[in-house]
């Protein structure tokens, strides 16, 4: 993980990678659960960056600690 902040990302990028991990959390645990990526578009999600995986973290505890 550490080497993984490292590298940043467009916010763009990494709500990508985010959509495709919680459908494979999704999957994993039979669909017990709903979710949705509601993303203000005035947020400008082509000029961010931020660090790869910040936000997985934060998803990954709440859908095991769900």
């Amino acid at each position: 993980m550490e080497s993984s902040v490292d590298i940043t990302l467009v916010l763009r990028e990494e709500l990508e990678l985010l959509k495709i991990y919680v459908e494979l959390e999704a999957l994993r645990f039979d669909d017990s659960f709903s979710y949705s990526f509601d993303i203000d578009e005035d947020l400008g999600i082509d000029k961010h960056e931020i660090p790869m995986f910040l936000v997985q973290l934060y998803i990954e505890n709440a859908i095991i600690h769900f």
